[in-house]
């Protein structure tokens, strides 16, 4: 990562380093080679990784990172190959550059360079021939498995050369050997085929290699680009439905079972299908007829099914979707359906999605079966028409019985690939359907856009400004925040009050850049929100929701989120200050204790300490808490609050809460309703002003 931004500097491109990293896979927070090419084209760089010797890189193309020996890295930015002197930087320990023989770099030098080189669109807006194949994720992706395809389509013309050995050897043995009881040329025939089928059968089995091998390569690219793509959706795409989302990521299935060896060697064979019958043309021109005929008419039949299987694919999508979705919501709220006895309107939606899909589903085997059907009959009815068109050929003169046998033979080869490629039918619109389906996943809308410049001030001080700003929430009309102005100084220390609904947690969810005004301006430190690179923006802010849902591993993982740069012993101060010592004290596993999916091990008392200890462990800029103390009892309510006095002294804090004792911790109050500001002021006039308005609505 230090060199990429060596290399960013030298070409003067500005790199946030959370905006590069976002959504990327890490491990111990190192950025490895295999991951470098998604990392340098967020920030504008083409890379190529290829493995030379030092002597040959060119050096035009540098500065270059060179991968070196126990996962170490530097920049490669001179060369002299006469006096065998290199200038490198080694970014982990000196930003200087040094001059260093190649010999000793060599020793180290694991022979994998990885070139960088800005992008030619930077800076100006992409044609549309570009626009669209950037938008073609899925073709981006098998572009890069070419190479591979190109051995597999050379593999496959050598298979179909060879495929005519049999029936020429058939036709020879008939013609020439049996007529003239030529053992000798029968063995040298038969020695001669055996070679040829030899070779026939390495090469398919190094075709399904590489098809393989292919299929693997995108199968990995796709899968990864398509999380990465998950993960960084904006707040305002977000998914409704978990399990129909669900169920759309699963429809990849059948992209993958569509590029499989089957489905591509059946493609690939396809031209040579033509090749077959001019061979059998060569022969005889009538024997030709019987396979146009019947390619014609299998081709007729398989374009009217698939008009039926498509709308039926799409069907079976969606009602695959909304059953998918039903499950989903049963598991995520298995207490409530048991709790409330909802399980028999459950089992009956599921039994109704569950026939549609079914009879769907029939339908859909039932027409491509019978395509598949009908190729194989039209398959064994020209095998039968060209023995009978044969025979007469042969009563007049004008066809030999070893020519007769080789064209049948030729036959089945030529039709082969027809009948295959209408079998594939039905997978084709399955494998459509999930195309379109991801196409419109993997064209909404980023939250970090890898091309946008955002705001360099890393340093945040906590100053937050609301200017008339009004918000509604995606596909809801009305506002949530209705022309709300509000200033917190940096260092101050507000709660927010209101009744359920009138915006607290929107407000936060707004200041952690999760959503932009309708209209209006927020500022930070004067500038506005949304210059701000939203990770960089979250890793300034200690935030405790108002939902707590923790992610599946350890507690520590949990704390921590998965950093592995903090000192143990600063754990353990952040464990025993939010009370949670005794409790991984007495646990056998400690630390490494699991914490179940979503956190469901922890009680809710549990799960809340847990997450102030994640907010309080970056000793962030600022804090946002929701409700931090609701599930807990009022000895752990006091030892938080004494927790939070001393930890967010000095910086900002906005607090969200319904229990009084918390507002010890804040010197004003801001009161909502209905996303509009009713009462703002310090603490204890606040205080007395709801205490008056809560006794005369009383007395009243």
């Amino acid at each position: 990562m230090a060199c990429l931004k060596t290399i960013c500097d030298f070409h003067g491109i500005t790199m946030i380093a959370d905006a590069v990293l976002a959504g990327l896979p890490m491990q111990h927070e190192e950025l490895s080679p295999s991951v470098m090419p998604r990392a340098a084209s967020r920030v504008g760089l083409h890379c190529k990784i290829v493995k030379r010797p030092l002597t040959e890189i060119n050096k035009s193309l540098l500065p270059v990172i060179l991968v070196l020996e126990e996962q170490r890295s530097c920049v490669l930015v001179g060369l002299d190959t006469e006096k065998q002197i290199a200038e490198v930087v080694f970014p982990d320990s000196s930003e200087t550059v040094e001059k260093v023989s190649l010999n000793e770099l060599d020793t180290e030098f694991t022979g994998f360079v990885i070139f960088l080189r800005p992008d030619n669109k930077i800076g100006r807006p992409p044609t549309v021939a570009e626009s669209d194949t950037e938008t073609s994720w899925l073709w981006s992706a098998v572009s890069t498995a070419i190479p591979l395809y190109r051995d597999v389509l050379m593999a496959s013309v050598f298979i179909g050369l060879l495929s005519l050995a049999m029936p020429l050897f058939v036709m020879n043995v008939y013609d020439r050997v049996v007529p003239n009881a030529a053992i000798e040329t029968l063995w040298v025939l038969a020695i001669g085929a055996g070679l040829v089928l030899l070779a026939e059968f390495s090469l398919r089995m190094l075709r399904h290699f590489f098809v393989e091998l292919a299929a693997s390569r995108i199968d990995i690219s796709l899968t990864a680009n398509l999380m990465q793509k998950v993960l960084g959706f904006s707040f305002n795409v977000k998914p409704q439905s978990t399990g129909a989302f669900v169920s759309n990521l699963q429809s990849f299935e059948a992209i993958r079972g569509f590029t499989n060896s089957l489905t591509l060697v059946s493609l690939v064979d396809l031209p040579f299908a033509i090749f077959f019958i001019v061979i059998i043309a060569l022969i005889s021109g009538f024997l030709a007829l019987p396979i146009i005929v019947g390619g014609l008419i299998l081709l007729g039949f398989g374009l009217y099914a698939q008009r039926n299987m498509a709308k039926l694919a799409t069907n079976a999508s969606e009602a695959s979707s909304a059953r998918n979705g039903l499950v989903t919501e049963s598991v995520k709220m298995f207490e409530d359906v048991k709790f409330f006895n909802a399980g028999h309107h459950i089992q009956r939606d599921w039994e109704i999605y569950s026939i549609s899909l079914a009879k769907i589903n029939a339908k859909l085997r039932l027409a491509g079966t019978s395509v598949t059907n009908a190729a194989l009959w039209i398959q064994q009815s020209v095998g039968v028409a060209i023995l009978v068109v044969g025979v007469f050929l042969m009563v007049d003169g004008e066809l030999t019985q070893g020519g007769l046998i080789a064209a049948y033979l030729l036959s089945s080869r030529a039709m082969g690939p027809l009948s295959q490629a209408a079998g594939l039918l039905a997978q084709y619109h399955h494998a459509k359907v999930a195309y379109e389906t991801l196409s419109e996943l993997m064209e909404k809308e980023e939250e970090s856009d890898g091309s946008r410049k955002w705001t360099q001030h890393t340093c945040i001080k906590g100053r937050f400004a609301f200017d008339n700003v009004s918000f509604a929430y995606p596909n809801q009309a009305s506002h949530v925040i209705s022309r709300l102005s509000l200033t917190i100084e940096s260092g101050e220390r507000v709660a927010i009050l209101g009744n359920n609904g009138s915006g607290k947690t929107t407000i936060h969810k707004m200041l952690l850049h999760a959503y932009a005004p309708t209209s209006g301006i927020i500022t930070l430190d004067n500038i506005d929100l949304q210059q701000y690179e939203p990770s960089t923006l979250r890793n300034q802010i200690g935030y405790v929701p108002q939902d707590i849902n923790l992610f599946t591993g350890s507690l520590k993982d949990n704390i921590t989120v998965f950093q592995e740069d903090y000192d143990e012993d600063f754990i353990w101060e952040i464990l025993g200050a939010c009370g949670l010592t005794d409790f991984v004290n007495h646990h056998p596993d400690g630390l490494n204790l699991s914490v179940g999916e979503g956190g469901c091990l922890l009680s809710g008392g549990k799960r809340q300490s847990v997450a102030l200890a994640r907010a309080l462990i970056r000793r962030p800029a600022m804090y946002l808490m929701d409700e931090p103390t609701s599930a807990m009892d009022a000895a752990a309510e006091q030892k938080i609050t004494q927790l939070l006095a001393r930890e967010t002294k000095g910086k900002t804090l906005i607090l969200n809460t319904h229990r009084q004792s918390l507002l010890s911790l804040v010197d004003r109050i801001v009161v909502l309703d209905r996303g509009r500001i009713i009462a703002d002021g310090p603490r204890d006039e606040i205080m007395l002003r709801l205490a008056s308005a809560l006794k005369g609505g009383a007395n009243s």
